[in-house]
């Protein structure tokens, strides 16, 4: 009787154990709900900033101690291009990245935030990290980031974060040096105020074209110049079938890129994940700002090795890049009224007239 009141007793006892160690365990599981998120880029494998996210998944991961797990997909692998955008705005994803001036035709101000407003963020003498840093200086303290943020809003959308991906990179099969050179070469740009600024200055502007297109647009001649970032010659490897840089066209040295998050999908996330997915984006800003500003060097030695021919626009091409995206200011400002906000704060941030 001793021996089996003593192993009731040690039955008990070992319920009671494994029981007080469940209980932890339940209000973990309770606690620690698992969000299955997906984020889609506008751009292609090859394309740094898409490549750069699995970095911005990793800090997420980490920041929210494994509560979010975020799979990363490139364009076109569950999107296209154009369909990025509204997928979000729908909820299909919960997150996307990309340049604003994919979806300027929706949320036009992101043209002005992007670079292509010409001229814009065009300042030459400053590393990838510097301008990045000055740009998200003007963000936070002049107050863009709520012009910025409630624009998106109207369309289900809230406004994490930039990153910075360097100068915009222009490539040519033929060698260019002035205004008569570039006459009627049909152009893959970013659309809207690039593709105006391009036309006026006597490009053919042409739609912009899935990475996964680009080469062999190029190849069959229904390209002769595209303008991309400068993965476009690291990532790409465009230069194979475009061989001439303009490297002084004038467009944008420092673009500015975008993280979106579902507006739904973010107010259903509590404070603290919040708070994880926001430092996970600035840690990403700070290691794109890292990875862009080793491009250069990279770009540098393809030249060295014969492989890319520089070409220098001369100063009447200079002249005219500069007055006619002067013009657009004015036209862009009139467009819309949020991108006539920003364009007046960020003239006033760098001190132009």
């Amino acid at each position: 009787m001793k021996i089996r009141k003593l192993g009731l007793f040690c039955s008990f006892v070992m319920v009671i154990a494994v029981a007080a160690l469940m209980i932890p365990a339940v209000f973990s599981t309770a606690y620690a709900a698992e969000y299955n998120w997906k984020i889609c880029s506008t751009w292609g494998r090859g394309d740094l900033s898409m490549q750069t996210l699995a970095y911005f998944a990793q800090r997420v991961s980490e920041r929210s101690k494994g509560r979010i797990k975020l799979e990363v997909f490139a364009e076109p692998e569950i999107l296209t291009l154009p369909e990025v955008l509204p997928a979000c705005s729908k909820g299909a994803i919960q997150m996307a990245q990309g340049g604003g001036c994919v979806w300027s035709m929706v949320v036009p101000l992101g043209d002005v935030v992007f670079g292509s407003l010409p001229e814009i963020w065009n300042f030459p003498n400053m590393t990838v990290t510097e301008g990045a840093n000055f740009q998200r200086k003007w963000l936070f303290e002049t107050g863009a980031i709520n012009i910025i943020r409630k624009a998106y809003a109207k369309h289900n959308l809230y406004w994490l974060d930039m990153h910075d991906v360097g100068r915009a990179c222009m490539l040519s099969t033929k060698e260019v040096h002035t205004l008569k050179d570039i006459k009627g070469i049909k152009l893959a740009d970013m659309g809207g105020w690039m593709a105006q600024w391009h036309a006026a200055l006597g490009w053919a502007p042409m739609e912009m074209l899935p990475a996964s297109e680009m080469e062999m647009a190029i190849r069959l001649g229904t390209i002769g110049a595209l303008d991309y970032d400068m993965s476009a010659i690291t990532g790409f490897a465009w230069y194979k079938a475009a061989k001439y840089w303009v490297v002084n066209e004038g467009l944008c040295t420092h673009n500015i890129q975008s993280i979106l998050v579902n507006k739904d999908a973010w107010k259903s996330l509590p404070n603290d994940l919040k708070k994880a997915v926001a430092g996970a984006a600035v840690d990403y800003y700070h290691k794109c700002n890292e990875k862009y500003d080793e491009l250069g060097g990279k770009a540098e030695t393809i030249v060295k090795s014969g492989k890319i021919i520089k070409c220098v626009m001369d100063k009447a091409y200079e002249k005219a890049a500069y007055n006619e995206a002067r013009k657009l200011w004015v036209v862009a400002a009139k467009s819309d009224p949020g991108s006539a906000a920003l364009i007046e704060s960020i003239k006033k941030f760098r001190g132009i007239k």
